[in-house]
């Protein structure tokens, strides 16, 4: 199983189908490994070094578990939320987003007031996939005083997306 987190995690977006079924097969023991890769970053127990950088292996981790959609990654995605790497903090967005867990949402929403421009598109892009229309206020909010056009884009999409499914 290590082997086939090791292949998900060194993967390229456009040939990672193969391991990203292979992970979902091994179910709660990929998870497992994958949290601990998130947590631990290169010092996480793979048998065979990845050679990737601590913080390219963490974001690898969170994005595997955002597609892998276990319940089990949404504590240590919303930890990861919180990092101080701003990459991290915006691949946990995503991945949190693809989890369809609505307890998720107050992580997101947290991060539409981070600092970095790249993290609160990403949690507004996140949202929009929760299909939550309870978060309709905070994302009005959010966009009204966004400086950032991209950003304030991203936060009106995902009003729309929500106000119209």
């Amino acid at each position: 199983m290590e082997a086939a987190i090791r292949a998900l995690l060194l993967c390229e977006d456009f040939d990672c189908e193969e391991a990203r079924q292979t992970a979902i097969r091994h179910g709660n023991d990929a998870v497992d490994l994958l949290i601990s890769v998130l947590d631990a970053g290169a010092s996480a127990p793979l048998a065979v070094s990845t050679d990737l950088p601590d913080e390219t292996l963490r974001r690898r981790a969170a994005s595997a578990l955002g597609d892998l959609r276990s319940p089990r990654a949404l504590g240590p995605l919303q930890r990861a939320s919180r990092d101080a790497n701003p990459l991290l903090r915006a691949e946990a967005a995503r991945a949190i987003g693809r989890l369809d867990a609505t307890s998720g949402s107050d992580a997101l929403l947290q991060l539409l007031d981070d600092r970095d421009p790249l993290v609160r598109e990403s949690a507004a892009d996140a949202l929009a996939r929760s299909s939550s229309v309870d978060v309709l206020d905070e994302l009005r909010t959010a966009a009204a005083r966004e400086a950032l056009p991209h950003v304030r884009d991203a936060l009106e999409r995902a009003i729309r997306t929500l106000e119209h499914p």
